[in-house]
């Protein structure tokens, strides 16, 4: 039996000294115009939903969705384009989730961003906390609020609190549902959906992503922006994270994109950083894997996705390397390449050269060819041995 509440989105003014967690996400980014991600199901008495990078062709057509995950999908259900091949057809369809386990949650809240134009059709969230048997609906605000042909702001950024259902619930689902009269309506579009305990506003910022290559004969780490190519398997990367306000997050996604010098994607990473506390500074390492071991440029896109941002403009941030033949540089921003002939050894270690390591230019030359040393400069520091 459904029973319909009705609750506005959270509209929260000031930052709340609070823990903010989320324990679902999805952004549709692996779903196609067929498939929809893992899990979730899609289902209408005509057409059905779909995950697209691309505007509708209709007559009437919203703009793309201006969402945190835009560039990798969002999910739509294309009323206006359905009903070109379905005319004078009542539609019904809903966008199912996975199972989700809400037993350990004493609050759940739902955050989706939206983007949607009122027509003589109406918007849903419908909740089961019995896998699907039945269900219990909330609307929407502000679509069931809008006047005719009125919009959403492009993102429209909702939470509902569905506690009243979910909340210390084993077999959680919820879904969207569309409804639109004989001649359809518009569309709607929908990304990056949680699932959290306490989706409250918090402000973090991502900068100075680095690359680091380890050396083990040192045991040390340090930045550099041109690597040789023989020395790939020892490259990582990560970006620092900082909180600006006093609401302690729990939990936040990273991702790290790779790309060379066409633009052309070469791999895609993600990491849950969690706790991160109001005013604190946090490193996220990505490890050593999925690096490109060809000689080219390259650059490497940190991205940084919270529910509730207060800004999300400072959630980004990209730095650009270099993997050559034989040059190996410590050149952050400006070139500077150097070799090391000695460092102190390690006093916490037995091994007596331990701390001689190089970190400047490795030069060789391919068998069957030469090549000239035209200049060399040595310089001293005031420890030298």
């Amino acid at each position: 039996m459904k029973q319909l509440f009705s609750l506005f989105a959270l509209c929260i003014l000031s930052q709340i000294a609070s823990a903010q967690s989320f324990f679902f996400y999805e952004d549709f980014s692996t779903g196609s115009d067929t498939v929809m991600p893992a899990g979730w199901v899609g289902s209408a008495n005509v057409g059905n939903w779909k995950c697209t990078q691309s505007a509708s062709t209709t007559f009437n057509a919203l703009a793309p969705i201006n969402s945190t995950s835009a560039a990798n999908n969002w999910a739509i259900f294309d009323s206006e384009l359905i009903d070109m091949s379905y005319p004078s057809t009542i539609q019904n369809a809903t966008l199912t989730s996975p199972l989700i386990n809400c037993a350990a949650q004493n609050v759940v809240q739902l955050y989706f961003e939206e983007y949607y134009r009122k027509t003589p059709d109406s918007c849903f969230v419908d909740v089961s906390n019995d896998g699907g048997s039945t269900w219990t609906t909330f609307n929407v605000f502000p679509n069931s609020d809008l006047v005719n042909l009125n919009f959403t702001a492009n993102a429209e950024k909702v939470v509902i609190d569905i506690s009243s259902v979910a909340a210390n619930q084993a077999n959680v689902k919820f879904r969207f549902r569309y409804a639109a009269p004989s001649g359809g309506g518009l569309s709607w579009l929908i990304d990056d959906v949680y699932l959290g305990e306490s989706l409250l506003p918090a402000d973090l910022s991502i900068y100075n992503s680095v690359m680091r290559f380890y050396d083990a004969t040192a045991n040390v780490s340090n930045t550099f922006r041109t690597i040789p190519i023989q020395l790939t398997g020892n490259i990582s990367c990560g970006t620092y994270l900082f909180n600006s306000s006093s609401v302690n997050v729990q939990s936040a996604l990273v991702k790290r994109e790779v790309y060379n010098s066409s633009n052309i994607l070469l791999s895609s990473q993600s990491k849950m950083m969690t706790n991160i506390l109001g005013g604190s500074n946090v490193y996220s390492n990505f490890g050593i894997n999925s690096f490109p071991t060809n000689v080219g440029s390259y650059h490497v896109a940190h991205s940084l996705y919270l529910p509730y941002d207060i800004d999300s403009t400072n959630n980004k941030d990209t730095f650009r390397f270099n993997i050559h033949a034989t040059e190996y540089a410590q050149d952050r921003d400006s070139s500077i390449a150097a070799y090391y002939l000695y460092r102190p050894d390690n006093p916490f270690t037995t091994a007596n050269e331990f701390g001689r390591w190089k970190s400047g230019c490795l030069y060789t030359i391919p068998t069957g060819k030469s090549d000239t040393l035209t200049d060399i400069r040595v310089a001293f520091g005031s420890q030298t041995k």
